[in-house]
């Protein structure tokens, strides 16, 4: 009778390997969803592929107007897209929201790109620095 062969083998090789590849794609996964960007004027989201790009406003005494850009890059269509506009005194290097305002902006098709104006109206915005923000909220 012919004796067998027995060959060391880590315990829990394979086991092992599995659990770091399933690691890896959970951090990885992780990591492409929580991921964010703050850049002045742009705002990309990685899942739908929508841009946000706001202009140079008018500024008057009692108002203020942005052109605000959004625009889908990606290659399929992303619905009910909704934006909170946020008009802040940045006068003396701390921000104070003075106004805000949501924006249904709707639906996009693939490569659609749609301009809406935001206005303020307000009672007094002299001597004071104004900046808008733009976020995505739906």
């Amino acid at each position: 009778m012919k004796d067998r062969e027995t060959h060391p083998k880590a315990a829990g090789g394979n086991a092992a390997f599995i659990g770091i590849l399933v690691c890896v794609v959970i951090c990885g996964v992780m990591a492409a969803g929580c991921s964010s960007f703050s850049t002045k004027g742009n705002i990309s989201s990685l899942e739908e592929g929508i841009v946000i790009t706001t202009g140079d406003g008018n500024i008057g005494p009692n108002f203020a107007s942005y052109p605000v850009t959004i625009k889908n890059t990606a290659i399929f269509s992303v619905k009910d897209v909704r934006l909170q506009a946020d008009l802040l005194d940045i006068t003396g290097g701390g921000e104070t929201v003075l106004s805000s305002q949501e924006i249904d902006a709707g639906s996009f098709a693939p490569g659609e790109s749609r301009t809406v104006d935001v206005e303020f109206r307000l009672i007094r915005l002299i001597g004071k620095d104004v900046e808008l923000r733009v976020t995505r909220v739906g």
